[in-house]
């Protein structure tokens, strides 16, 4: 029996089998780090300075331990009366909600094309909601430390 041949066979199945489990874990690491936390939201309606509006299209996610972490997509057909104007940095948001594109929406609001909101102060304590309306209705809300704001 040749042993040379016996290790050099199993050493490259061996090699093969470790690059997969490394592969396999690597994965697993990448969803947990930003998929596992994130919820997604529907609603059917957002509240805006107290008063409430009709929305569709929604699409929303929200970290389960961070209120910062909420980012949403939307149409709101109605005009509104917002708490103020401001021009606020979009957070980025997880690659795989697509949706959400901070490049896009912050290159709107620089040109003027966009304009950006405080919809709710202190929505949970410490943090404003934002809400960026394009023309048409297509909007974006998430949530910051009312410090960066205001502070």
């Amino acid at each position: 029996m040749n042993w040379r041949h016996l290790i050099s066979a199993y050493g490259v199945y061996t090699a093969i089998g470790l690059g997969v489990a490394l592969f396999l874990a690597a994965m697993v690491y990448w969803w947990k780090q930003g998929h596992s936390f994130y919820d997604e939201t529907y609603r059917e309606t957002v509240y805006i300075a107290g008063d409430v509006y009709p929305v569709t299209e929604w699409k929303g996610i929200v970290e389960t331990g961070s209120p910062q972490k909420m980012r949403a997509c939307f149409l709101l057909r109605e005009r509104f009366q917002a708490l103020e104007e401001l021009d606020p940095v979009p957070p980025e948001a997880p690659a795989w909600f697509r949706c959400f594109n901070t490049r896009f929406i912050a290159h709107n609001l620089a040109t003027g094309y966009a304009r950006a909101y405080v919809a709710e102060r202190n929505d949970p304590p410490g943090f404003d909601l934002i809400i960026v309306v394009f023309p048409g209705g297509r909007s974006f809300m998430w949530r910051q430390p009312a410090a960066q704001i205001w502070g």
